[in-house]
């Protein structure tokens, strides 16, 4: 049976692993760039619509 052992267990692997993905993404500067979304991200995301009908609509 799994107790608070295995909680802070799996607590320890997230924290390591959230430090890594810091370290990776870290920039000197300190200057984020950050990619444009796509249209389906905007779609799926933000606006619950189609893709299709979001290009339409901007299209016109």
């Amino acid at each position: 049976m799994r107790d608070h052992s295995h909680l802070q267990a799996m607590n320890d692997r997230s924290l390591e692993q959230q430090a890594a993905v810091r370290k990776a993404t870290f920039s000197p500067g300190e200057e984020k760039h950050l990619r444009p979304f796509s249209i389906w991200e905007i779609c799926q995301f933000m606006f619950d619509v189609p893709a299709d009908t979001l290009r339409k609509k901007t299209r016109g």
